[in-house]
């Protein structure tokens, strides 16, 4: 697809393939002007059905409007676009982990994964970025590390300051692997 490729440096990309896997079946073999209410409506029941959340529709519902829009805008494969509204979600977080809760989860985990999500409840770092987490990229004496532009979603730089609880973990994993923190 036109739009994969043009997006391919997109962060994520592969929650993007994922997604247009799924509205495939919804999708495959129509014409772009045949996209309809109709079947955004079929689409938002069908991720409904699965138990999921408004914003999780929302995500996949995104996709359309981006995608016809590039049809309209920039390949001039239509004339116009449908319009798609997104559902409602709420607007502030719905849920944390309370203090029992991270508790309960640290103790159920195995070791190897007990000390990384650790390090990431301590940091506040996606998990993507705590199991790519390279020694370069920590400095113990300064109390610091960081995440490159390349690795983080929002494509920026990251400086993650380490508490007491972050640099105990490190401590912990020092030696275990010449390149990798969290093996």
């Amino acid at each position: 697809m036109r739009r994969l490729r043009e997006q391919a440096n997109k962060a994520s990309l592969r929650d993007d393939k994922r997604m247009l896997r799924w509205l495939d079946r919804f999708l495959a073999g129509r014409e772009l002007e045949s996209i309809s209410r109709t079947i955004v409506e079929a689409i938002i029941e069908a991720k409904q059905a699965e138990g999921c959340t408004n914003a999780t529709v929302n995500r996949h519902l995104a996709l359309l409007p981006a995608i016809l829009g590039r049809c309209v805008r920039d390949w001039e494969w239509l004339d116009r676009a449908p319009t798609i509204r997104l559902l409602k979600e709420p607007t502030r977080r719905i849920r944390f982990l309370s203090q029992d809760q991270a508790l309960t989860l640290l103790r159920e985990l195995p070791l190897h994964l007990r000390e990384m999500a650790m390090f990431a409840l301590a940091t506040g770092l996606r998990a993507a970025n705590a199991t790519r987490l390279t020694w370069e990229q920590v400095d113990l004496s300064r109390n610091l590390a960081w995440v490159h532009p390349d690795q983080a979603k929002a494509r920026r730089a990251i400086a993650v300051p380490l508490n007491d609880m972050a640099t105990n973990v490190l401590a912990r994993q020092v030696g275990k692997h010449p390149v990798h923190v969290f093996t």
